[in-house]
């Protein structure tokens, strides 16, 4: 595998074919608007809530009671977020996936439309791939963890202990989960696949070439922290740069420092988390772009093995 020219070559196709790059960062719109609706919010009512909190102490029966109508909104409102954040991730993976295999087959200009029409078809095999892993994920790792849990509780802590070495074995056990969804989902579009069906040619790709893929997938992870980066390191220097200013002897004596704190944070979602949601998706575009290559690459038959295989 010639892992210079796929990484090269995918940012080159994304940077060549721009709709590609429109359709990656479609899956930062909600998150970024999330973040400057939630800060706001945070902004307004955190302050009012907070001058309140000594009337509420003094008086409690003065704390107005929860209103289900809200609360049952709210839950609502929740997942419907994830549910849409789950379908347009879908699309955004089927069409860059899709796009960076048209470019390999041709060298003609990718349009809007024909990438909309030709990603259509995947996308609900996306989501319920997507559904099938998490709901998997959950079984093997959630329902181990609930049962060290549940005997730490009842040997006086003994069981917590059990939980180290198992939470050392879903670091590689996470990654691999990660790389067997990736080319399911590449082999849903590339070979026009079912879920289960991509499942299995993915499980047998990833047998087949294991270490290049893990390789790959270490470069692909190092690519995303760095660009991750990039936006949390400022974003943790401001937040030091203001909450060291409250750590005062008289710190918290006055409610509206509180108040303070809550109105800055709220500040700095409105900044940061559309800043990080377009980074990280910009991040998975290049990403998944350099796994459809990379999904070429293992798949194809080159006459003999020093044969390097270009791409668009």
């Amino acid at each position: 595998m010639n892992y210079g020219n796929i990484l090269s070559s995918a940012w080159k196709t994304v940077w060549k074919h721009k709709v590609i790059f429109y359709f990656g960062i479609l899956v930062a719109i909600l998150p970024a608007l999330f973040g400057i609706i939630y800060g706001g919010a945070y902004m307004y009512f955190a302050p009012n809530f907070i001058a309140n909190l000594e009337t509420f102490a003094d008086s409690p029966a003065s704390m107005p009671e929860p209103n289900l109508v809200l609360i049952i909104v709210a839950v609502v409102a929740y997942f419907v977020f994830i549910a849409l954040i789950i379908v347009i991730s879908a699309l955004s993976d089927a069409a860059v996936i899709k796009g960076t295999l048209l470019a390999q087959e041709s060298s003609e200009e990718i349009s809007f439309s024909d990438l909309w029409q030709s990603s259509k078809p995947y996308i609900w095999r996306i989501v319920g791939l997507t559904l099938l892993a998490g709901f998997a994920m959950f079984v093997v790792f959630m329902v181990p963890w609930f049962l060290f849990a549940l005997i730490g509780i009842f040997t006086m802590g003994i069981g917590f202990l059990c939980m180290i070495p198992f939470m050392l074995l879903m670091i590689p056990l996470v990654a691999i989960w990660y790389l067997l969804q990736t080319l399911s989902s590449v082999a849903i579009v590339a070979e026009d696949m079912g879920i289960f069906e991509s499942i299995q040619h993915a499980w047998k790709l990833l047998k087949k070439k294991f270490w290049p893929l893990v390789l790959m997938g270490i470069i692909l992870y190092i690519i995303l922290i760095a660009i991750s980066m990039i936006v949390i390191v400022p974003m943790q220097i401001v937040q030091f740069s203001y909450t060291s200013a409250f750590t005062t002897p008289n710190y918290m004596n006055d409610p509206a420092d509180f108040a303070e704190i809550f109105r800055r944070s709220g500040l700095i979602s409105m900044i940061f988390t559309p800043l990080s949601a377009f980074a990280q998706a910009i991040a998975m575009t290049y990403i998944n772009a350099a796994f459809a290559l990379t999904y070429l690459d293992i798949t194809a038959e080159p006459e003999n093995d020093e044969e390097v295989i270009e791409y668009a």
